[in-house]
């Protein structure tokens, strides 16, 4: 799921979404490669100064761990600036969840190096311009989220 900052987006209570009202999160990957150039620190300013809660991840556990408050929360507006890596991550973890759990809106911001899955799902577009607009709009209650399905490819190799 991708969300479009902006757009006008349904009442939450009528959506039946608990904790509606909590900021939103930012979950920051500050070892991926375009975080680590300074993108990280930049972005946690600006999502301090806006409110949100911010999550800096820097190993698996800690990434799962982060996942696993926000289901527990239920935080609608979530916000992840990390490398195509990190966002597998969550989405394998969200994608184990049984059927017909809740699961967060999502916001992919680019700040890995390829960022494949950024630009798939928002291309073109700059990690802080796109945070900073999806902040105004989780501020003015126009958080709007649609759904984005993509199929997967994941080779490994030893």
């Amino acid at each position: 799921m991708n969300a479009r900052p902006g757009a006008a987006a349904p009442d939450p209570a009528a959506a039946g979404l608990a904790n509606a009202s909590l900021a939103p999160c930012l979950i920051v990957n500050p070892l991926s490669f375009r975080a680590s150039c300074g993108l990280a620190e930049q972005a946690c300013l600006l999502a301090r100064a806006r409110g949100a809660q911010i999550v800096a991840i820097d190993r698996p556990a800690a990434l799962t761990a982060a996942v696993e408050t926000i289901l527990a929360r239920r935080q609608r507006e979530v916000m992840v600036l990390a490398g195509d890596g990190t966002v597998r991550a969550v989405v394998d973890q969200l994608a184990a969840l049984p059927a017909g759990s809740w699961i967060p809106d999502l916001l992919v911001l680019p700040g890995g190096r390829t960022n494949l899955i950024a630009n798939d799902l928002t291309p073109g577009a700059g990690a802080l311009d796109l945070l900073r607009r999806a902040l105004d709009a989780a501020a003015a209650q126009r958080w709007d989220p649609c759904l984005a399905e993509r199929f997967t490819l994941c080779i490994e190799q030893a």
